[in-house]
């Protein structure tokens, strides 16, 4: 079966330009668990912090901008419930543990200044790869406004994939796979920001991928903490339940 997931997800993520971020020789890990990471926020030329440790209160060891690669080495849960992943950066020499919270990383590589497909093609492609994974067909592909109003200028629109059959589950448990799919769309459709997966018409907890400065697609962060004290997601968070 690992062998399997293995071959599968090395021809969907070559044909999305993006089988560099993975290391095929351990597969269960390149199926569910990302090992190469790109620094990715929502600012123009921004930069994030890497820690000490994984929490906010660590101190920052180093700084790296948007699309500085990295590999990831673990990942870790926070007390608040934030994921946080263990960086090794390539142009860094340090001995010391770095950590950066995952609503900062990207899973693929910046995309292309200039589209390699039409829209049509790129949507053809994800559905293909979709279908590919054992068990697991599409029940709903939706085109909508995303309703973000702090979104990227120009992209307005999301998709949504519903998916359904044993296999979905394996599509959600590979942020990687997600990734890649969500930004090859996002990279050949203009007016897309933000695409969405999902398990189940009634299942109301997407995992959300949008589009964020120099050409980065990353997932979206859940926003944690009682119902009150969250508030309204900005890009880049959403509201899980």
């Amino acid at each position: 079966m690992k062998r399997l997931l293995t071959n599968l997800l090395s021809s969907l993520l070559f044909g999305a330009g993006c089988a560099t971020a993975l290391n095929l020789a351990t597969p269960q890990s390149a199926w569910a668990s990302p090992e190469r990471g790109w620094v990715s926020t929502t600012l123009d030329g921004g930069s994030a912090n890497l820690r000490a440790a994984p929490t906010t209160g660590a101190g920052v060891l180093a700084t790296l901008r948007n699309g500085s690669p990295f590999n990831i080495i673990s990942e870790r849960f926070d007390a608040a419930g934030y994921k946080w992943y263990q960086a090794q950066p390539t142009t860094i020499n340090l001995t010391n543990s770095l950590w950066i919270r995952s609503d900062l990383v990207s899973l693929v590589a910046p995309f292309p200044a200039t589209p390699r497909l039409s829209c049509d093609a790129a949507i053809a492609q994800t559905e293909q790869q979709i279908r590919a994974v054992p068990n697991t067909r599409i029940e709903t592909r939706n085109q909508r406004s995303h309703g973000y109003t702090d979104g990227p200028a120009n992209r307005p629109s999301s998709f949504t994939f519903i998916l359904a059959g044993s296999g979905g589950n394996n599509v959600l448990a590979s942020p990687v796979l997600m990734n890649a799919m969500a930004s090859k769309l996002i990279e050949n459709c203009a007016t897309t920001g933000l695409v969405a997966f999902s398990v189940g018409a009634g299942d109301s907890n997407y995992l959300n991928y949008g589009a964020m400065p120099e050409r980065l697609v990353r997932p979206f962060q859940c926003k944690l903490g009682p119902n009150s004290d969250r508030g309204p997601a900005k890009w880049g968070e959403q509201i899980c339940l």
